[in-house]
């Protein structure tokens, strides 16, 4: 097994983290996968193979494209046979597949309540003066806490 442990020259390093001027003048927004282009950190096999295997428990796999299962897959494999992943391309595709392999169940909690909030702050500025004698309702409506709370009360 060969080590994953590589030592970069101040000259690469400073290739690695000034970008290209022609790509910044023409898209001034970074893509999912630009913002991962820095990482110059390894993948081990031991967590794509967990990540991969909860994304099968909790339903997310089949939730991504063909072409996405492909590449996560080939790079599992590679990982397996060498170690890790220092590429630094493949380390930022496989990590932008992994956002969508993380567990949904607090994105959809959180969605259910923020949903919740925003339909109580309208209805409460609508009926005129629950915010006057209740002001820390309108805080409570704007804490991430308060949020999540809200979203593990709501009904499906």
């Amino acid at each position: 097994m060969r080590s994953c442990i590589y030592t970069y020259s101040r000259e690469a390093m400073g290739a690695i983290s000034k970008p290209a001027a022609s790509s910044s003048a023409s898209r001034p927004r970074k893509s999912g996968s630009e913002k991962f282009s820095a990482c110059t950190f390894p993948v081990s096999f031991g967590s794509l193979s967990s990540l991969w295997r909860k994304s099968l428990r909790n339903g997310s796999w089949a939730k991504i494209g063909s072409a996405e299962k492909a590449l996560y897959r080939c790079a599992l494999w590679i990982a397996k046979e060498r170690g890790c992943i220092v590429n630094r391309e493949l380390v930022a595709q496989v990590l932008e597949i992994s956002e969508h392999l993380l567990p949904w169940i607090r994105r959809r909690i959180t969605a259910a309540g923020r949903e919740r909030a925003r339909l109580m702050l309208k209805s409460y500025s609508n009926r005129g003066g629950v915010f006057g004698w209740a002001p820390r309702v309108n805080e409570w409506l704007h804490d991430a806490t308060y949020i999540f709370y809200l979203g593990v009360n709501s009904q499906p």
